[in-house]
């Protein structure tokens, strides 16, 4: 056992070294293997000494090969392809998306805008079909801000080098003759897809495709949003217990209409891997599978193997064939958490209390060896979802899950009229769901952060603490997780201990949004939200299912990454849609105490929407004009009472003092707000100016400029947006004064951190 584990970390050490820059966590794996040693050196120093060298040296080779071969051979020249379709084609309103394989075989990641609604026929695509297509390549730009999903590297982890733009209406496609099994079950798969989702009702017919086909697309986006609030989004994935299930009663099955074990076992080696292909294919599903098939050729085969030699034969496999599903984190939970229920076999078995103390101890194990990869990549947890597990496993697993496969197979062998497994479907998620939506908006929520390598390190070194005091019963269980509370303890009053202010510019595209931190989590401000505007009336066929919320898909994920689960004061400075447009989804996801918005005319509905929304809520919404102070060094200039401001001149602006450094926020303002601002505080300057309106022409004048003087600015901006903002003009004129100008467009996002009167940090996502 002892010779095995040695071999699982020092193999995944050197596809971690080889593969990626996180080199902590490569020599965390070493360090790992190393204290393994003594006690495999006592049974066998040979033994111990090639189970730590013999998998460092083939996959780091291993590694090394598929690094080297993991390039483009294409220049980004080409215009014209011919390429082959690689998988499911998602189609999302007017936006068409598959990755293909060129005849040379590089890979692809294809998009197209579609122009009619006619063209939406591109989304019933198979696998194995071949395409002519016109179009330009571009390289997958790397993350904006901080904590943000890098696409970038997840295409080069799937061998992808290039977006392909195609060019709407270029495309001329073909079904080859001579396609290979393979191609021939995705097809099928693709294909059941398309007419299932056409043919049940929305909320049903998504938890079938996901529990069935492994594909969650379809289900409903704020079911999908719930069951990740409560922690249990796995269970809307075909995990490693519903291919256990399914294996489960498929040979039970088999042994009732009368074949013999062996004829069974070896009808289950047929079935498996066809199950994986049309389950899409996913980690957890291969190893699961995989797992099984061990399994029943060693039944078949009369041959006896501990569960461990099965889990590592498969493990080591994948990493063979392909190393960098390594970086995957459904690869990493699914390896996690069945190694954790392996090395607990015993317990669980012994766990007195019948199936369901059994259940409990499972859910509990399963929870918390995913637990730090859970706060590593998603920052929060809700340890409700120990409670919610232990009532929608076996409502999921025992009632969802076979309701769902008989109403697949119902569609696919019965008429439609006649599949009632999807209305008693229905039904059941008619009380489920809405029970869920309730408790995710009231739940809650530990907000950690995005933890440190070498605290995630720490985290598992306590579990592993936990666990084997737990098995050997030295000591009660509350006092062997001491260790693992106290790593939670040190994660969440990490940042209160931050002894420095923090000002980020955030980039949200076409819009504004800044986040103050002062030292100590003494306030947590921000100012603006920004927010995609939709420019022209879009018909129903052009509309998208999921679509981009700068509030809650790049501010909140980057709040609760720095472990902020609370906003003391939101200023939205004025009603434009890229200033206040976020708001709603932000408000959803971080509790903010109060929101600041200018005093005057209220018109378009967007704002009168979200305000009265505002009114409603626990937050307190408060309308603010010029001379008030909203917190200690933080002064409102404008707009002013009694004076009749409109539009982008409208804009609250603030004067705030933070740490000694002088920052001037001014929204959108323009020319005529700007010589307001100039007759009213004549001595008014600043260090650090948010230039107004992303840099347009209307703003930003010579005069305002000299009276401020400042000595940095800031623009935000979207990058190639069609305003052509900042408007070269003001950038010239902002160089002439000898500022240093971060911009959102350029630098991506921008974070200043502020100590005794100075600027002793600029971190940039870019560099230009």
């Amino acid at each position: 056992m002892n010779r095995l584990c040695i071999s699982l970390l020092t193999a995944s050490a050197a596809v971690v070294f080889v593969l990626s820059s996180h080199v902590g966590v490569a020599v965390a794996l070493f360090i790992g293997a190393i204290a393994l040693l003594p006690a495999a050196w006592r049974s066998g120093r040979l033994a111990a000494v090639t189970a730590f060298v013999l998998p460092l040296l083939l996959f780091a080779s291993v590694a090394t090969v598929h690094k080297k071969s993991n390039v483009s051979m294409l220049s980004g020249e080409e215009t014209a392809f011919i390429v082959v379709v690689k998988e499911t084609p998602r189609l999302d309103g007017n936006r068409f998306r598959v990755v293909v394989e060129t005849t040379a075989g590089e890979r692809l990641q294809l998009a197209s805008r579609l122009q009619s609604e006619s063209e939406q026929r591109l989304g019933k695509l198979l696998p194995g079909d071949q395409c002519r297509v016109n179009g330009k390549l571009s390289e997958p730009a790397p993350p904006r801000n901080r904590y943000a999903f890098d696409y970038s590297r997840y295409l080069y982890e799937q061998r992808i080098h290039w977006l392909l733009e195609a060019e709407s209406g270029s495309f001329v496609c073909k079904r080859p003759d001579g396609l290979s099994l393979l191609t021939h079950l995705q097809a099928f798969r693709a294909q059941l897809l398309h007419e299932a989702a056409a043919a049940f009702p929305e909320e049903a017919g998504g938890i079938v495709l996901a529990l069935t086909l492994g594909e969650r697309f379809y289900v409903e986006e704020d079911v999908i949003k719930a069951y990740s609030t409560l922690g249990i989004i796995h269970l809307l994935a075909i995990s490693g217990l519903h291919v256990g299930l399914v294996t489960g009663a498929a040979f039970f099955i088999c042994i009732r209409i009368g074949l013999t074990r062996e004829r069974a076992a070896l009808f289950m080696l047929i079935l498996l891997p066809i199950f994986a292909i049309l389950a899409g294919g996913a980690p957890p599903v291969v190893r699961a599978s995989a797992m099984a098939f061990v399994f029943f050729l060693f039944a078949l085969r009369k041959w006896r193997i501990h569960p461990l030699f099965g889990f590592a034969t498969i493990y080591f496999l994948y990493l063979l064939l392909d190393p960098y599903k390594l970086f995957q984190l459904g690869f990493q939970l699914s390896f996690l958490v069945s190694f954790a229920l392996i090395f607990a076999a015993k317990t669980i078995q012994t766990a007195n209390g019948g199936y369901l103390r059994q259940m409990c101890t499972v859910t509990t194990i399963a929870q918390f060896a995913g637990l730090p990869l859970i706060f590593f990549h998603f920052y929060e947890w809700s340890p409700f979802s120990l409670l919610l597990n232990l009532v929608y496993i076996p409502l999921v697993s025992f009632i969802v899950l076979p309701f769902s496969f008989l109403s697949l197979i119902a569609f696919v062998w019965l008429p439609e009229q006649v599949n009632l497994f999807i209305g008693l479907l229905e039904s059941l998620l008619t009380f489920v769901h809405p029970t869920l939506l309730k408790l995710s908006e009231s739940t809650f929520q530990l907000v950690l952060g995005k933890p440190p390598v070498w605290l995630v390190v720490a985290m598992y070194g306590a579990l592993a603490f936990a666990f084997v005091h737990w098995q050997e019963q030295k000591w009660p269980l509350p006092i062997a997780f001491l260790p693992f509370v106290a790593c939670l303890i040190v994660g969440a009053v990490a940042p209160y201990v931050q002894s420095k202010a923090a000002v980020t510019m955030i980039d949200v595209g076409q819009g504004d949004s800044f986040l103050i931190e002062l030292p100590y989590r003494k306030g947590i401000y921000m100012i603006d939200t920004g927010g995609v505007a939709a420019y022209g009336e879009e018909e129903d066929w052009q509309q998208r299912k999921n679509t981009f919320d700068p509030g809650s898909d790049v501010i909140a994920p980057f709040l609760k990454a720095k472990g902020i689960s609370k906003i003391d004061m939101l200023v939205l400075t004025h009603g434009d849609y890229d200033h206040i447009g976020g708001a709603t989804g932000l408000l959803n996801e971080i509790n903010v105490e109060q929101v600041i918005y200018p005093k005057g005319p209220v018109e378009k509905e967007t704002e009168i929407e979200l305000l009265e929304n505002i009114h409603a809520s626990p937050t307190n919404l408060h309308f603010t004009r010029a001379n008030e102070v909203l917190a200690e060094n933080w002064y409102v200039l404008h707009p002013p009472e009694g004076e009749h401001f409109t539009g982008n001149d409208g804009s609250i602006v603030i004067f705030a003092e933070i740490e000694g450094v002088t920052f001037l926020f001014t929204g959108d303002l323009e020319e005529a707000g700007e010589q307001r601002l100039m007759r009213s505080y004549p001595g008014m300057q600043a260090d650090v100016l948010k230039v107004g309106h992303h840099g347009s022409l209307s703003s930003t004048t010579e005069p305002f400029i000299s009276q401020v003087a400042p000595r940095y600015a800031f623009i935000s901006a979207g990058a190639q947006n069609r305003f052509g903002h900042p408007h070269p003009e003001v950038v010239e004129r902002l160089e002439r004064a000898n500022m240093i100008v971060w911009r959102t467009d350029v630098h991506g996002m921008v974070e200043l951190t502020l100590s005794n009167g100075e600027i002793e940090a600029v971190e940039t996502m870019l560099k230009p």
